[in-house]
C-alpha cells in the first residue's frame, strides 16, 4: 500500500479521495498510478523529492545510476523489456543524457521522463527556474508537455504513457 492510501484500484470504480499534492509528490503518483514499477534515477536538484517519494511509497523501485547518460540507458533497457518505465531529472542531468534521447526516440522506446525546468550552467552554480534546459532538446524527438498545476502534471503523466505506448 502507498503512502496516498489506496492499492492502485483506480480505474476499476474505486473512487480517490482528494489530496494536496507538491509536484514532487504529483509526479510520484502519476508513475505509480501508470503501473510503473522500476524507475532508474540520479539525483539532481531539484527532482531528488521525485525518487524521495518513491522510494518512500516502495511501489517503484528506484535504481540508482552511475551517471545520467546511464540512466537513460537503463530506462531504454526497461522499455526493451516490455515493463513501463520512469524517470526524472534537470538541468544539466538533461543535457548528460541527451546522446540517449535520440536513440530512445529513434527507437519509438515508450520512455516517461519528468523534467524540472532548472537553468543550465551559467557561470557559477544556478538553481533558477528557466526552460533552456527541455527547449534544447526539442529536437530528440520526445513529446513534451508543460504543466501549470500539480494536477496538470499528474495528468500529463498518465497521457505520455497513454500516447507513447500508441
Amino acid at each position: 500500500m502507498s503512502a496516498f492510501g489506496d492499492d492502485y484500484g483506480c480505474g476499476k470504480g474505486t473512487l480517490m479521495a482528494d489530496a494536496v499534492l507538491t509536484g514532487a509528490e504529483a509526479m510520484a503518483r502519476a508513475a505509480e498510478l501508470a503501473g510503473v514499477r522500476i524507475a532508474p534515477m540520479f539525483p539532481i536538484t531539484p527532482q531528488t523529492a521525485v525518487i524521495e517519494t518513491l522510494a518512500q511509497n516502495g511501489v517503484v523501485e528506484t535504481l540508482r545510476a552511475n551517471s545520467e547518460y546511464n540512466v537513460m540507458a537503463m530506462a531504454a533497457g526497461v522499455a526493451w523489456a516490455g515493463q513501463r518505465v520512469f524517470t526524472v531529472t534537470s538541468s544539466q542531468g538533461l543535457v548528460m543524457m541527451s546522446e540517449m534521447m535520440w536513440e530512445v526516440a529513434g527507437n519509438r522506446l515508450p520512455v516517461v521522463m519528468g523534467v524540472f525546468g532548472r537553468a543550465l550552467k551559467g557561470p557559477g552554480w544556478n538553481l533558477g527556474t528557466q526552460q533552456n534546459d527541455s527547449l534544447m532538446m526539442r529536437d530528440t524527438g520526445w513529446l513534451m508537455f508543460y504543466a501549470e498545476t500539480a494536477q496538470e502534471l499528474l495528468d500529463f503523466v498518465l497521457i505520455a504513457y497513454r500516447v507513447a505506448e500508441e
